[in-house]
């Protein structure tokens, strides 16, 4: 797997995923993990991807300097240098943003489609019936926005973003953690999620071996979703990772089939809770810590930037 590109979105794995209080530490001594939290309500959609991508570079252009066996023999042969080396790798990396409205689908999902472009526009002429997310009496009220729609270089089917929705971005090289492999990781995602979700009272449950966070709704007892999970994997370097619904507008989740769940609404915090004591980017240093943690505990050195700072 080493050397091969895996996609996981929205996808089933089996019973072992139950959550584990394990820790995985990182291998290289005092790491940090940059957090960029990107304060723009609410950012573009490919340039946020964009500043993914170059991120995945930096990993992906020290390994061509840096091949493993090369690392390997030298940390046989000279530890000091070796240390040296290490400490030029490019540090473990989060993005936290909010969107404007996007749907995305994987590449091969979209080769399954005879006209792509005309497929798409059923999405990018999707304007809601309502211009908040919930009732008009209810404060952090969503404008409604006509959606993007992008087509990406990850697995799954077609999926959602935008204003009132946090999306984490997740750069991270699995090899620098003690036995930690993807579905390790994806462990560690889910059980943080699921925790934060329980932390805010509600009932969190399973729905058909689904990997995600499911709740059972306090407004009518049905089962909702409201948070994804989307991995894609190079050279077992991370990218993409989480959303959760927030406060955002549910007709552009509830309106389509996501993820390839049918029959399967979509809820948010706002929703079952009717009030929120903290704010999107509260929610998202709250998560990351929590993730952290089962990463050893890196130093956290957490940056708020505009959109504008993005240097790619």
């Amino acid at each position: 797997m080493l050397f091969k590109r895996l996609t996981l979105k929205c996808s089933k794995i089996n019973n072992s995923r139950l959550y584990s209080t394990d820790i995985f530490p990182c291998k290289i001594a005092n790491q940090n993990l940059i957090h960029y939290h990107i304060n723009n309500k609410y950012s573009n959609y490919t340039k946020v991807s964009n500043f993914q991508t170059s991120l995945l570079k930096q990993y992906l252009d020290w390994y061509k300097k840096y091949p493993i066996f090369k690392l390997n023999q030298l940390k046989e042969e000279n530890i000091e240098q070796y240390n040296a080396v290490m400490r030029t790798k490019p540090k473990p990396s989060i993005i936290s943003v909010e969107f404007n409205p996007v749907y995305t689908a994987g590449k091969k999902f979209m080769k399954t489609i005879k006209s792509p472009d005309e497929f798409s526009k059923t999405y990018r002429h999707f304007v809601p019936n309502s211009k908040t997310m919930l009732d008009e009496s209810l404060e952090n009220k969503v404008e409604c926005k006509l959606p993007e729609f992008e087509f990406i270089n990850r697995g799954g089917k077609i999926t959602y973003h935008g204003p009132g929705q946090l999306v984490i971005y997740l750069i991270l090289d699995l090899k620098d953690f003690s036995n930690l492999d993807i579905r390790k990781y994806i462990q560690i995602l889910e059980g943080n999620l699921k925790e934060f979700v329980r932390g805010e009272g509600l009932d969190v449950v399973n729905y058909k071996d689904e990997v995600g966070v499911f709740v059972k709704s306090k407004v009518n007892n049905s089962t909702y979703k409201m948070s994804s999970i989307g991995i894609n994997l190079q050279k077992l370097i991370t990218t993409h990772g989480i959303s959760i619904n927030i406060q955002n507008n549910l007709e552009y989740l509830n309106t389509f089939e996501m993820c390839g769940l049918e029959n399967l609404q979509q809820t948010s915090l706002l929703r079952e809770k009717k009030e929120l004591s903290e704010d999107i980017s509260s929610i998202a240093q709250k998560i990351v810590k929590k993730i952290n943690h089962d990463l050893g505990n890196m130093n956290i050195i957490y940056k708020s930037i505009d959109e504008d700072e993005i240097n790619i």
